[in-house]
């Protein structure tokens, strides 16, 4: 395994797979800005294994991975390898894609040692139905001295394995972006809607109130911003714990709705999603 050092190298390793002209097979969709964070904070690794390519993002207890491959098979003989060269590490992995598809890839990651952890559905919404922005005096724009805050959060509330949690660094981004609006009364910060316009979609990352202030209508306050954020995009995006069905009951009151698209959560430890706080 080698610590990448640039984001050139990662290019050059996928085209490396590409030029063998065996097809693609990848849960690897690299951001330049993302990945060039995690390279600089000296977290990425990649790694070839039988014609497969592994990335590698280290996080406390946790690493993500994630493969570029041609072929089932040729994944499922890499995966064995890994197994075994990785055991005792923490791995985790989402497998993204149409139900059908995902199904296939779980049956190798189970024959390789790896579980379920959980599922997760996406939901979409059209920006063409925008609610009218009604402002609140404790809605504001995050700014850098909320980052901390925002953080601890982020990880007390939110699980780390389901959801790729985001870094100190990356929560400082997006403040200098305008993407993280807070709910905040006498300094406390009792919720935060963070979201990303990408070109025609906005993807809304994480939406949260304060297990101590909800059915105060924050959440709609908050919500409410990110939809006045996106009037310009043509839809908007969300990723939901697919077995949360009163989420998903309060997201479609909101007028978003499922698609046929699921990410399954894989690790190589035996143990199931529990909820943190909804």
């Amino acid at each position: 395994m080698n610590k990448v050092q640039n984001y050139q190298e990662v290019l050059d390793a996928i085209k490396e797979v590409k030029d063998s002209g065996k097809g693609i097979l990848t849960n690897f969709f690299p951001d330049v800005e993302k990945i060039t964070r995690w390279i600089n904070s000296g977290d990425f690794f990649m790694s070839k294994i039988k014609d497969s390519l592994f990335f590698f993002r280290y996080r406390d207890d946790i690493v993500n991975f994630f493969y570029f491959t041609s072929t089932l098979e040729m994944l499922n003989l890499a995966l064995e390898e890994l197994s075994t060269r990785m055991q005792g590490t923490y791995l985790v992995t989402d497998l993204l894609g149409k139900q059908d598809d995902v199904t296939l890839l779980e049956e190798i990651f189970r024959a390789n040692k790896f579980y379920p952890y959980v599922t997760l559905c996406r939901m979409n919404k059209s920006s063409q139905d925008v609610l009218m922005f009604v402002n609140h005096e404790s809605l504001k724009v995050a700014g850098r001295q909320h980052a901390d805050s925002i953080f601890h959060l982020l990880n007390t509330y939110f699980d780390p394995v389901a959801e790729q949690l985001p870094s100190l660094e990356e929560i400082l981004t997006w403040i200098d972006h305008g993407d993280i609006s807070i709910f905040e009364e006498n300094e406390e910060i009792l919720g935060f809607v963070i979201y990303n316009l990408i070109g025609l979609t906005s993807y809304l990352r994480y939406w949260f109130v304060h297990p101590q202030h909800r059915n105060k209508k924050i959440g709609s306050v908050l919500l409410n911003k990110f939809f006045s954020a996106s009037k310009e995009v043509k839809r908007q995006l969300f990723w939901v714990i697919q077995s949360n069905d009163n989420a998903i009951k309060r997201y479609k009151h909101y007028g978003f709705e499922p698609e046929n698209l699921v990410d399954s959560v894989m690790t190589n430890k035996n143990v199931r999603y529990e909820a943190k706080g909804d």
